[in-house]
């Protein structure tokens, strides 16, 4: 009996064309008689295996480069490919949703969804790869699909999808009503530009918006440095790999200036004091450096003093970055080292050996301690939730009455170590490790008590 039902799956599937994805590498390659960089966005990496094939196929052949969780896509090739001052051209870019955030890729002028975004979050955060301050572009263009309606983004995966976002980054206690699995309806393409654009007039009036504060310390009347250093400084063409100012003050404090890499936007910090949480939020950084710089500025020596105090920061700067994660890949880091440690155990127990050590080399990496050769934290959550994806998704389709959490697929993942270990080797085959803290150190101010 069940095999009818997979000879009829197998039928129908015959039937299916391939007119969908073919269309949609087209439109790709036609978008490159405007556009030299082309930026495309999909959520599975499947399809963007099989557009470019369909890609590969067209008279004009084009090069393509796909880049997503999987080490073998080379991403650090095709970071470099679109990033700014990029002269290449003629260039198609795949991405998974790995690439939505966190980079720089503004040397393309144009991004196309493939797949409607379920939330407004993820489109923010792919047109966000080439809508930015420094765009070398005067305009950009964004593309939305206007899919069939079988194909078409339902209400209940945008519901689900937003609802298990809430619960990530700030936690709820609200379960989903089993009615919401009943009322399904398509969500529209010109709903979802439209919500998309509300969202960007209301960040980018001309009123308020993310970097006004930012601008404020050195544009206007209340600026904390004067119009003609500023000017002076922005136009040095010399590199300086780091700038360290020391300024008297009644109890040590620290900001710091570092750098997410050429491709990566830099990350504000700011330490009220030594045994303090550390400030993360652009305006509340903002905010402290005007609270400590407002009064008459003393500038300090680098004396003994002062590098004791310097190297103090410098040190708990090292030891709480993988706190200053999103929440949700802090707990993919969780789940990460949970899922591992049974991985050991199983392999233990068959008297698997070379599992035992794989397993436990990437293990201990997670546990670092050391501040001079430490993960990079972010590149190792990206990975690993791109490894547990296909898990992620299948768990997804299932009707629940509680949004999805990555702690709810742990058994899942554990009862999968024979599907997942290869992917697991692959992405981890090298691990990420990211250089010194005061090697990334772009700028710092230090208050010297």
């Amino acid at each position: 009996m069940i095999g009818k039902y997979y000879e009829g799956i197998f039928r129908l599937t015959k039937k299916l064309s391939n007119h969908r994805e073919a269309r949609k590498g087209s439109f790709l390659v036609d978008l490159l008689n405007k556009h030299k960089l082309v930026l495309a966005f999909d959520s599975r990496p499947i399809t963007l295996a099989e557009i470019n094939r369909h890609i590969s196929k067209h008279s004009l052949a084009p090069k393509t480069m796909i880049a997503t969780g999987d080490k073998s896509t080379n991403r650090g090739k095709f970071l470099e490919a679109f990033k700014p001052g990029s002269e290449l051209s003629n260039v198609i870019g795949l991405c998974s949703d790995s690439l939505s955030e966190g980079v720089n890729l503004q040397q393309a002028s144009s991004v196309v969804h493939l797949d409607m975004p379920s939330v407004v979050r993820i489109a923010e955060q792919r047109v966000g790869r080439i809508d930015r301050m420094d765009s070398p572009h005067k305009r950009i263009e964004a593309w939305w699909p206007k899919d069939a309606e079988e194909f078409a983004l339902s209400s209940d995966d945008r519901f689900i999808e937003r609802f298990e976002t809430v619960e990530n980054l700030l936690g709820s206690n609200l379960p989903l009503p089993d009615s919401m699995q009943s009322k399904v309806s398509v969500v529209s393409t010109k709903e979802m530009i439209r919500e998309f654009e509300k969202t960007e007039i209301s960040n980018w009036d001309g009123i308020s918006d993310a970097f006004e504060n930012v601008r404020k310390l050195v544009h206007g009347e209340n600026s904390l440095v004067a119009t003609d250093i500023y000017e002076a400084y922005r136009r040095v063409k010399v590199r300086v790999l780091s700038r360290v100012s020391l300024v008297r003050a009644e109890k040590p404090w620290a900001f710091f200036c570092l750098t997410a890499g050429m491709l990566g936007a830099p990350r504000w910090i700011f330490l009220p004091n030594y045994n303090a949480e550390p400030i993360t939020e652009l305006d509340a950084v903002v905010d402290k450096l005007r609270e400590a710089l407002t009064q008459v500025i003393e500038d300090m020596p680098l004396d003994e003093k002062a590098g004791t105090v310097l190297r103090t920061f410098i040190n708990l700067v090292a030891k709480m970055e993988r706190s200053l994660l999103s929440r949700k890949k802090q707990r993919a880091l969780k789940e990460m080292q949970l899922v591992l440690g049974s991985y050991i155990k199983t392999a233990a127990k068959a008297s698997n050996q070379d599992e035992v050590d794989h397993f436990d080399r990437i293990l201990k990496m997670l546990k670092m301690e050391n501040p001079d050769h430490q993960p990079d934290w972010d590149e190792v959550a990206a990975r690993w939730l791109d490894i547990i994806r296909p898990v992620w998704y299948e768990e997804l389709k299932q009707p629940r009455i509680k949004p999805l959490l990555l702690k709810d697929i742990r058994k899942k993942l554990i009862l999968a170590k024979d599907t997942l270990q290869p992917e697991i080797i692959e992405h981890f085959r090298s691990f990420p490790v990211q250089k010194q803290t005061d090697k990334r150190i772009l700028a710092c101010i230090i208050g010297v008590a």
